[in-house]
């Protein structure tokens, strides 16, 4: 049986959507501790980043960075690889999620340049991607499992947004939720807001509610199974490469070493293998449940 987290669906009061504030990382301090911070990196945020980076690394609330100025540096970058090594910095899908303004992505010159040196980077250091985090409300409305919806403070007539974009559906409205108000105070008036409008909307139908909690822990679930498959998909490629390197740089030792073993035990009596899987069994090696099944057993008569 499959249960959530109790973080996630112990009541209706807590919002199912998952808030995100864009700030200035002079207003680091003020975000609640609920919510995942984005921060604005740029050369004219970096001595501000900073001064906050200790308290940022050592706080348990996740945090993302936010690249919204064209103007990249190799200081720059250095500072985001370190973000992204602290252990509180967003992770989705065992990938590093990065915000980025639409409009400077568009200048193609220098963000094109900095996002293929980090991805190169990062590649180095065993993260192979990052999921980009984009401000233009038509390129994140195209992919909802990893693009979360954006409200500002130009958005009007707000319980009908909701209604239409965040309640249409179970994985809209799990989702990330970013709130660029340009302040703390804006963006939290707005995130109380919408959480009424989905508690109204959960709390008016009891088989919703519990759709919505089964919902919670099949994504859990199915989140972390993704993520283990992932990391077995990088080791077997990496055991993969490695056998490949062994077999170009020590390919004379590496065919001796199967030579023997197809000498000296594939010609093995098939008995005398069966009896050495019954000793394992003995030795507390191997269930005896495993002698049966054919999902183990390798040697048939």
């Amino acid at each position: 049986m499959i249960h959530a987290s109790a973080n996630n669906i112990s009541s209706l009061s807590e919002a199912p959507f998952k808030a995100v504030y864009v700030i200035n990382p002079e207003q680091y301090d003020q975000v609640p501790s609920h919510v995942v911070s984005s921060i604005k990196l740029s050369t004219v945020t970096l001595a501000s980043l900073y001064s906050k980076f200790d308290l940022i690394r050592q706080k348990s609330n996740k945090f993302v960075v936010f690249l919204d100025h064209p103007e990249w540096s190799d200081k720059l970058q250095e500072v985001l690889v370190h973000c992204l090594f602290c252990p509180n910095y967003l992770f989705i899908a065992n990938r590093p999620v990065v915000m980025i303004n639409s409009c400077s992505r568009s200048q193609r010159g220098g963000i094109t340049e900095f996002l293929t040196r980090l991805r190169e980077c990062l590649d180095l250091q065993g993260y192979h991607g990052i999921i980009e985090w984009l401000t233009d409300e038509k390129q994140i409305r195209s992919d909802r499992t990893l693009q979360p919806l954006i409200v500002t403070p130009g958005l009007k007539a707000e319980p009908e947004w909701v209604k239409e974009h965040l309640l249409k559906d179970f994985q809209s409205l799990t989702n990330y939720v970013i709130f660029n108000f340009g302040s703390v105070d804006g963006a939290v008036i707005s995130e109380q807001s919408i959480k009424a409008t989905c508690e109204t909307y959960l709390q008016s139908d009891p088989l919703l509610s519990q759709g919505l909690r089964d919902y919670i822990a099949i994504e859990e679930t199915a989140g972390f199974l993704n993520a283990q498959n992932e990391n077995l998909q990088q080791q077997i490629a990496g055991a993969e490469k490695t056998i490949g390197v062994i077999r170009t740089k020590y390919k004379d030792d590496y065919e001796n070493l199967f030579k023997w073993y197809h000498n000296e035990y594939e010609i093995l009596p098939l008995w005398y293998k069966r009896f050495g899987h019954i000793l394992k069994v003995i030795m507390g090696k191997r269930s005896f449940r495993s002698l049966f099944s054919d999902d183990v057993k390798k040697y048939k008569s």
